[in-house]
Formats: structure tokens, C-alpha cells, sequence
């Protein structure tokens, strides 16, 4: 879905990059300059506000105005190895 998302919405940024720090109660997604390093966008979610992480990130990327090349993405909680998941916490 998120690939679909990011198809479907102009201003693809070759110059950017994002990350999200997945944690069991917030979840921050930032994003920063290739070139410089600089920050340029960064917030923080309630991850349980949320029915998925990619609802989250689509969330952000409406918020930056634009959509990183490339992201990283560094996720705390119990993994589904098997189903390549990994569980966010709610509370």
C-alpha cells in the first residue's frame, strides 16, 4: 500500500531521505536533506492512533509535503519472523 501511496502522490524527493523510529507508544518519522544532513521535518506519533504503520507514515509524508527516495526504518517490538512483521504495541 505504501508503494501505492507514494505513486500516487506528486514530489517524489530524490533529495531527501526519511526514517521512522518505530516504537510500542510513539512512533517519530523525520526526514533530512541528502546533501547537507540537515533535518527538515521530524514528529512524533501515538502509535496507537493508528491502524498500521503505513497509515502513519502516509500521514507523514501528507504532512512533509512530499515523499523521501529513500527511507530507513528502525522498528521496536515483538517480530512475526515467519510473517516478516513486527508488532506494534497499543495501550
Amino acid at each position: 500500500m505504501l508503494k501505492l501511496f507514494a505513486r500516487r502522490r506528486p514530489g517524489i524527493r530524490g533529495d531527501w531521505f526519511g526514517y521512522v523510529d518505530g516504537g510500542g507508544t510513539y512512533t517519530r518519522v523525520g526526514m533530512g536533506e541528502h546533501k547537507t544532513g540537515k533535518e527538515v521535518f521530524l514528529k512524533k506519533f501515538r502509535s496507537a492512533e493508528y491502524k498500521s504503520l503505513e497509515d502513519l507514515i502516509e500521514t507523514a509524508f501528507t504532512e512533509m509535503h512530499g515523499v523521501p527516495a529513500t527511507m530507513v526504518y528502525a522498528l521496536a517490538g515483538p517480530s512475526d519472523k515467519e510473517h516478516k512483521q513486527v508488532q506494534m504495541a497499543s495501550v
